[in-house]
């Protein structure tokens, strides 16, 4: 009996350990993978633009990339988050309030820090941090990752949780040799 419920429980204790390490574990992969951007900008670096020569909605562009009839946005003084935010959440199929995909990081007296990420409809992402300063773009962070990086969080908390159940073994097993030590010693 006392195998079973140290089999259960080490069971128990695998599930959880896996389950668990999965939001921490993804939190700091991300925060692992994200790459300072200096000399060389990479070409999927989003950027926020205005559409339609300026008059259009928001949307996002490629570094170095965008359309001609796209207007970068450098000037965020008459530039309203939540438009910007409505308007991205528009080109995700998940449509308003979905996810955001736009923040205001810093703002000092001569520049703007913002985070932009790609609406996307797939499991990708891409995140991109960047500073607007006398109307240039200085593209400081960037997170880029696809589905597979599911699989790196998975081995992760695989690898948690089997740690935590080992333990509960190795300190089970402990326990009961030891509990039958005792009875043959009585």
């Amino acid at each position: 009996m006392k195998i079973v419920l140290l089999l259960a429980s080490t069971f128990l204790v695998f599930i959880a350990g896996c389950v668990l390490s999965g939001s921490p574990a993804w939190r700091w992969l991300e925060k692992v993978r994200t790459e300072t951007v200096e000399t060389n900008v990479p070409a999927h670096f989003p950027i926020l633009v205005r559409t339609l020569d300026g008059n259009g909605p928001f949307a996002v562009a490629n570094y170095g990339e965008q359309d001609s009839d796209d207007r970068i946005v450098v000037d965020f003084d008459n530039v309203d988050p939540e438009t910007v935010k409505r308007d991205l959440n528009l080109l995700s199929h998940h449509g308003e309030h979905a996810s955001e995909y736009f923040a205001i990081v810093n703002r000092g007296a001569d520049f703007i820090e913002v985070s932009l990420r790609v609406p996307e409809d797939s499991e990708s992402k891409c995140v991109g941090w960047y500073r607007v300063q006398q109307g240039a773009i200085l593209p400081q962070r960037i997170l880029a990752y696809g589905p597979g990086f599911a699989f790196d969080v998975m081995k992760i908390s695989l690898v948690v949780g089997s740690t935590c159940a080992a333990i509960v073994l190795a300190s089970g097993i402990f326990w009961i040799r030891r509990s039958q030590t005792r009875v043959k010693d009585d």
